[in-house]
This record gives structure tokens, C-alpha cells and sequence, in this order.
């Protein structure tokens, strides 16, 4: 029961962000054991449910069965996006957090 009070009471206040496709800014990262460098520009992105409260931003994509494993386009691309989004253009920096 804290859990769910703690809960409403951090997301009373909510916009809904992150429903409609849109497209990331150029960033890179590396990965692999070669430690690969991938830049990514202009890839359209788009999460299951997305929001946002006073401190924290929360993209979740939602699979309606068990997955053994998942595109890393579709968590760690709007997480990337919306991290700059909060950074750059929002009013406030906010964390941005992904739930899958």
C-alpha cells in the first residue's frame, strides 16, 4: 500500500509524452566487444506509454507476451532522445527512465 501512495502521489501531476513517432537526435555510443562506435541520427522512434512528472520522465514499452529478448532501438533509442529532450528543451532537467 506505501507503494501504490508513494506512486500517486509522484505521478499526480502528469503529462503523457512519448505516443507519437518521432525522431532522435544525432548521438553515438559504442558497443560490443570491440567497443564499436554506432552514430545515429534522425531514427524514428516511438514508446508504448510515456511520463512525465515534476522530476522524472518514464518510457515504457509494453510486450503483450514474454520476450527472451529485445531490440535495444526500441528502450535505449527514446531513452536517448528524451534524455536530450530533457537536457536541452524542457524547462527543468528531469531523469529519464525506461520500463520495459
Amino acid at each position: 500500500m506505501q507503494n501504490a501512495q508513494h506512486f500517486a502521489r509522484t505521478w499526480a501531476t502528469t503529462n503523457q509524452v512519448g505516443e507519437q513517432a518521432q525522431y532522435t537526435p544525432k548521438f553515438d555510443f559504442t558497443a560490443g566487444r570491440f567497443n564499436q562506435k554506432i552514430i545515429v541520427e534522425s531514427v524514428q522512434t516511438e514508446v508504448d506509454a510515456g511520463y512525465e512528472g515534476k522530476n522524472q520522465i518514464v518510457l515504457i514499452e509494453a510486450k503483450n507476451s514474454q520476450t527472451k529478448n529485445t531490440i535495444i532501438r526500441q528502450l535505449y533509442y527514446p531513452y536517448r532522445q528524451w534524455q536530450y529532450h530533457s537536457m536541452n528543451h524542457l524547462a527543468a532537467s528531469r531523469e529519464v527512465s525506461c520500463r520495459r
